[in-house]
């Protein structure tokens, strides 16, 4: 993952965080931004990494979601790449 954030970038996480604010605003943002089948799968996702954070074994997860082992295990890894979004979210705070 590069450092370097493009102007077209930018501009989408500049909108995000002038409506991070405002629960609202930026669930109608995302959802605008995002298929429902993408956002459903985004809410979830980070279900799954906030699971993990916590210490849940990924089989159980795997099972209560409906969902397999490997879509746990990639949560996992990217929970756990130390300058991905998700370590800074969950992990580095310790959960």
């Amino acid at each position: 993952m590069t450092s370097r954030i493009s102007t077209k970038e930018r501009a989408l996480l500049q909108a995000i965080q002038s409506v991070s604010g405002d629960m609202v605003a930026l669930r109608a943002l995302l959802k605008d931004l995002l298929t429902p089948a993408e956002y459903e799968e985004v809410v979830q996702r980070l279900q799954i990494v906030q699971r993990l954070a916590d210490g849940e074994p990924q089989r159980k997860i795997a099972k209560e979601l409906g969902v397999g082992v490997a879509t746990i295990t990639r949560g996992s890894r990217a929970l756990w790449r130390h300058k991905g979004g998700f370590y800074q979210l969950f992990a580095k705070k310790g959960g």
